[in-house]
């Protein structure tokens, strides 16, 4: 799972943005699959599963400013464990917090139990290409 959230600065705090503060934002997979696109907006949000490995990209663009202008722009990236938002999960449920670290562990193990597996599938292929490559 991954989250992410973004949002440009406001210059003048305490006063509205300017018309020319906007940005489209793409999300997009290592094979170009979009997960996200914002269309001229000053603030968003997403979320999504991996369904591909390698890096999943973020692009930032502010179309046509004339006169420039510069954006400063908050970005938040969280995946997998850090992902989940805990402190929602104890008051919903009013659960100790033996509980929750208990459930963040069972997240973590699982996380790691995911990559075992996926580190024995790359070196299995590793393995076989070595094999092709020396018979």
């Amino acid at each position: 799972m991954t989250v992410g959230k973004y949002s440009i600065v406001n210059p003048s705090e305490g006063q509205p943005f300017p018309d020319s503060h906007k940005l489209v934002v793409r999300v997009s997979s290592p094979k170009g699959n979009n997960y996200h696109l914002g269309d001229l907006v000053d603030s968003g949000t997403f979320a999504f599963t991996a369904a591909e490995s390698g890096d999943y990209t973020t692009c930032f663009w502010a179309n046509k400013h004339k006169p420039p202008v510069k954006m400063t722009i908050e970005f938040d990236w969280k995946s997998g464990v850090a992902a989940k938002d805990w402190s929602k999960v104890a008051k919903a449920g009013q659960v100790e917090t033996m509980e929750i670290e208990l459930k963040k562990l069972h997240d973590t193990v699982s996380a790691i139990h995911e990559e075992m597996f996926y580190l024995r599938e790359r070196y299995e292929t590793t393995i076989a290409v070595i094999i092709a490559v020396n018979s």
